[in-house]
């Protein structure tokens, strides 16, 4: 019952509990100081500290509260408050106000509002401390009538609302002092950077007129420009036009010879056809005649076998005569063969510097041509183009046109030298072959007709057979 009139008493033998009952009613009102009620720690007021099974303590308190006057804040409308205390081993400490979940603080303040400070150091006035009472000074003596009026109370909420204030100022100074130092400073520089900002949109606004401008100045030159360059490309238009009909021209040119030059292949290879069926002709024939001297020499044979004594002698005699004849043979056949080589070789070069030198003019009218596209093309840029196709004017492409046509000449004039170096020492055998030819021509009338057969056979089909042979190199040329 909260009333200053009520006077307990707990009376008992020694050993009976009544130390456990008030250590009971300090642990419900929230003591901290655990050695005024014999223990260490909270698990010690546990039952064997939870060894026996027992792992909690609880302490419920039932306070009449019929009188109004002496009660709580907060609680005139009850007649009974129960607060309950609990606290379990390795766990949790709670309290409960009429059922109701309640804080270590609003506990304390509960009972501070009633006058019952447990951890007032004179709340429990223990053996041996009434002497220690009667000895205390004023001020001693004031704070414990103020605890126990339960002024107190609001004493120590003062003392921390001051020390929170003097936290707070401190707090309060550090930011005034860094707005001083740190803040200021930084809103002097953002507003020199405000006036520099806007300057620099001003600027940039001007630069944009100004761009503005020069963007209109550009457009109005650039079709002054673009009027001029329509007039320059109607004239070009007509230089390549012109040009275009000079390429016309020369493809037509280039048409012509390459149709020239097709029936002149053509032809050739006719005469080519020709020369082979001469050749096969004249072998067959050659073939026969041989033929009809195997069938003489068995009918001999057989008409003189009854005299094969003197045929015998007569045979060595032939066979002597005709060894000697086999060594003029030889001898002839190889100044044939070197008279054949050299003229044959005389009528080669000839024949390949003539096609060397059509070639030569084909190929030169071909690079034309295609230096007439590249000039056409350069013509439109208003310059030509050399060989490498570097842009190069119509003098200078003249000039190397000669240059060319200078070493075309050149080659063809050493060929005509060489053609000539050639052409007397093939005379020369000539001659030599024409002096042998007469000197064996008396030995053996037989022999220089077969030679004369020979010879009119070989010289006959030679210029096919060069013709053939040329026909090879030229395919090869092209």
């Amino acid at each position: 019952m909260f009333s200053t009139e009520l006077h307990l008493y707990c009376l008992g033998l020694n050993g009976t509990g009544k130390s456990n009952i008030l250590d009971s009613i300090c642990f419900v009102l929230g003591i901290t100081n655990l050695t005024h009620i014999r223990a260490g720690q909270l698990h010690d007021l546990v039952y064997k500290q939870g060894q026996a099974g027992i792992n909690k303590a609880t302490v419920t308190i039932t306070f009449d509260n019929r009188d109004k006057k002496h009660g709580p804040i907060g609680y005139h409308h009850c007649d009974e408050i129960t607060i309950r205390r609990q606290i379990i081993v390795n766990g949790r400490n709670s309290y409960t106000i009429n059922g109701s979940t309640a804080t270590n603080s609003k506990v304390s303040d509960f009972f501070r509002s009633v006058g019952l400070n447990v951890n007032n150091p004179h709340f429990l006035i223990m053996q041996g401390r009434i002497t220690k009472v009667l000895n205390m000074k004023p001020h001693e003596i004031l704070g414990m009538i103020e605890e126990a009026a339960g002024t107190k109370l609001y004493e120590a909420k003062r003392i921390f609302a001051l020390n929170t204030i003097n936290k707070k100022q401190t707090k309060v100074d550090e930011i005034e002092k860094l707005i001083a130092e740190d803040i200021l400073p930084q809103l002097q520089q953002l507003q020199k950077d405000k006036q520099n900002f806007l300057e620099y949109n001003n600027c940039d606004r001007e630069i944009e007129r100004q761009e503005r401008k020069l963007t209109a100045y550009t457009y109005y030159a650039s079709l002054l420009n673009a009027e001029e360059c329509e007039k320059q490309a109607a004239e070009k238009a007509g230089e390549i036009e012109a040009l275009g009909g000079e390429l016309r021209e020369i493809e037509e040119v280039l048409e012509q010879q390459q149709a020239d030059l097709t029936n002149a292949e053509e032809a050739k290879k006719k005469r080519h056809a020709e020369a082979f069926a001469k050749l096969e002709e004249a072998v067959a024939a050659e073939l026969a005649k041989i033929e009809a001297c195997d069938e003489e020499k068995r009918e001999c044979k057989e008409s003189f076998g009854e005299s094969l004594t003197e045929y015998e002698e007569k045979r060595k005699s032939l066979d002597a005569e005709i060894k000697e004849m086999k060594k003029k043979e030889a001898a002839l056949t190889k100044w044939e063969n070197e008279i054949g080589s050299k003229e044959q070789a005389f009528k080669t070069a000839e024949e390949v510097l003539t096609l060397i030198f059509l070639w030569l003019c084909l190929h030169l009218w071909c690079l034309l041509a295609i230096k007439a596209r590249e000039k056409l093309n350069a013509v439109a840029q208003g310059m030509t183009t050399d060989d490498s196709g570097n842009a190069i004017s119509v003098e200078e492409q003249i000039t190397g046109y000669r240059s060319k046509l200078k070493e075309i000449a050149a080659e063809v004039s050493t060929a005509e030298e060489k053609k000539k170096r050639i052409l007397p020492e093939l005379k020369k055998k000539k001659a030599e072959y024409e002096q042998m030819a007469k000197k064996n021509s008396a030995e053996s009338s037989e022999l220089k007709a077969r030679e004369v057969e020979v010879k009119n056979y070989r010289f006959k089909d030679i210029r096919y057979v060069v013709q053939f042979t040329l026909s090879f190199k030229n395919t090869r040329l092209w």
